[in-house]
């Protein structure tokens, strides 16, 4: 079976995007209420000129800070769930195609995952199962 990076499109992207999105929202969410926050200061009346034209300053800094963060968390996030997703998507995606096969009578071909895989025991397991099934199914005849 060839490997491939990405085993099934439509739930690896899903699953991309969900650990992508939910980075991207909590950092914009916390970001930027802190920046609301510092803007919102300076225009309070009993802030000086000065004062308020040092926190508008710090707000652009920290909004430059925030849009770097948030693009190193983006691709950060992508490149995670992608591993993620070819660690734990793929071999399910296997299993799942496996067991289908195997309904379908075909029981000749053992599930076999990478090595090291984190689901190989589930793997064994499943062989031994459809092996002592068709262990069974050849003795009742």
């Amino acid at each position: 079976m060839r490997r491939q990076l990405i085993t099934h499109p439509d739930l690896q992207g899903s699953f991309t995007l969900a650990i992508v999105g939910g980075l991207v929202i909590m950092f914009g969410l916390i970001g930027g209420i802190s920046i609301l926050t510092l803007y919102m200061l300076s225009l309070d009346p009993a802030v000086s000129v000065e004062q308020s034209a040092i926190i508008l300053q710090t707000a652009q800094r920290m909004g430059v800070s925030l849009l770097y963060a948030t693009v190193t968390l983006l691709l950060g996030g992508v490149a995670i769930g992608l591993y993620l997703s070819y660690k734990y998507v793929g071999p399910l995606t296997r299993i799942e195609d496996w067991c289908r096969n195997s309904l379908s009578g075909d029981f000749g071909t053992p599930l076999k995952l990478r090595p090291g895989d984190d689901l190989g025991k589930i793997a064994r397991l499943l062989n031994k199962v459809v092996y002592e099934y068709k262990k069974q199914v050849e003795t009742n005849g």
